[in-house]
């Protein structure tokens, strides 16, 4: 973890509130942290970060000689957490992208623990402790959103997860930092980063499927094909027919070369809900773009068949056999002069023209407004050679 960029929002480091305890290491490190925080207030970083190594070396000293029945052990802890939390910050003020990454590294992980250690055992220090942590992560977020609007997507993607590491010193699972930090991750292409952080919100259900949709997705970019499907398979217990992961399922077979697994994960669906028409819909989309033109129409079609008012499977057929028509001509325009497969491209393609018109004209008949179907409408009647239907619809579209 770098967190080169966190240094941008160091803000304020409070002491938290309590007297001094009996201890005389943890008395002397908290007083060497109030002066540190102090400092920081005015921007001293130098002046920060000479208070914070004193008041480290104090606080170690300290939890060497603690032990589990020690009076003051959960303050021990809270002071360790800021004073440790307090020299991450001052060493990336002072050094910025030139600030030893170990070094850095030590001083988060010796932070989070010690808010763990210290939770887990708090009583007098409880309240401390949540407030110190709560600060300490909001830092973090700021941190991010500016690494973010920087298009600095690395340093915001660390500074979000370092932000949730901390709530969960004190049992939080912040599912919004997590799902922001595998956002950025994935925006600065660290995909294996993007989807360990899309699967633990993806494990509580966070987005629906949203989040075991993307965690695959990234596994599949860096070929971890058994964990991509593993999470898929998981979240469709409860998400069976999801757009999202049945499109995943499919592409992770494909790239896997397995075109028998990629059909084998539709056919399951269908099997699994055979009279879903949104399923049969949703699964022309999917052969839509995987140019399988004869299965997204059969698959259209069934939607159909099980709902016919189903507007959007209107649509995407009339759409699909528009397009496919489209192509067919295309296909015959490039064939040599008298080329015997010419008249039954044709054919085909003035088949699937007038399929498309019939569709979309249902389609059009409960949404009137639809601009963009007018236009087609129009075109494929001119195709046709009737121009009093083509010209109908040039004014209805043009009217809008």
């Amino acid at each position: 973890m770098t967190l080169k960029n966190v240094g941008l929002a160091i803000g304020i480091i409070s002491l938290s509130s309590g007297a001094f305890g009996q201890n005389s290491q943890i008395t002397s490190a908290a007083l060497e942290y109030q002066k540190a925080s102090s400092a920081l207030q005015y921007g001293k970083f130098e002046e920060a970060h000479a208070g914070l190594m004193t008041a480290k070396e104090f606080i170690d000293e300290a939890g060497e000689v603690a032990t589990e029945s020690s009076k003051n052990l959960d303050k021990m802890y809270l002071y360790r957490g800021q004073i440790y939390g307090g020299l991450i910050m001052t060493e990336l003020a002072l050094k910025g992208e030139n600030a030893d990454e170990e070094l850095i590294n030590g001083y988060v992980s010796t932070s989070l623990e010690a808010y763990k250690d210290g939770y887990a055992i708090a009583k007098k220090y409880k309240r401390d402790i949540e407030e110190a942590v709560t600060r300490s992560a909001g830092l973090m977020g700021g941190s991010a959103n500016m690494a973010y609007n920087e298009e600095m997507f690395a340093d915001a993607g660390e500074a979000y997860e370092l932000g949730a590491n901390y709530f969960s010193t004190i049992g939080i699972l912040d599912t919004a930092m997590l799902f922001n930090s595998a956002l950025c991750y994935e925006k600065a292409e660290m995909f294996e980063e993007a989807a360990d952080q899309y699967s633990k919100v993806a494990a509580v259900q966070y987005r629906g499927a949203t989040s075991a949709a993307k965690a695959a997705y990234c596994y599949k970019q860096v070929k971890k094909f058994d964990e991509a499907k593993a999470i898929i398979n998981k979240a469709r217990e409860t998400y069976p027919n999801d757009k999202d992961l049945l499109t995943q399922l499919v592409n992770i077979s494909l790239d896997e070369g397995d075109n028998v697994g990629a059909k084998k994960a539709l056919d399951d669906a269908i099997a699994a809900d055979p009279d879903n028409a949104s399923l049969h819909y949703i699964i022309g989309t999917i052969y839509m773009t995987m140019e399988n033109d004869v299965e997204a129409e059969k698959s259209l079609r069934k939607a159909l068949e099980i709902d016919p008012n189903n507007v959007n499977a209107q649509y995407q057929l009339g759409a699909h056999l528009y397009n496919w028509g489209q192509k067919l001509k295309d296909q015959a325009s490039f064939l040599p002069v008298n080329d015997p497969k010419e008249e039954g491209l044709l054919k085909e393609a003035e088949e699937k023209i007038e399929g498309a018109i019939k569709y979309l004209e249902m389609y059009i008949e409960k949404e009137p407004n639809d601009k963009p179907v007018l236009d087609i409408l129009s075109k494929a009647y001119h195709k046709q050679g009737n121009t009093a239907k083509a010209l109908e619809y040039k004014k209805r579209s043009d009217a809008l």
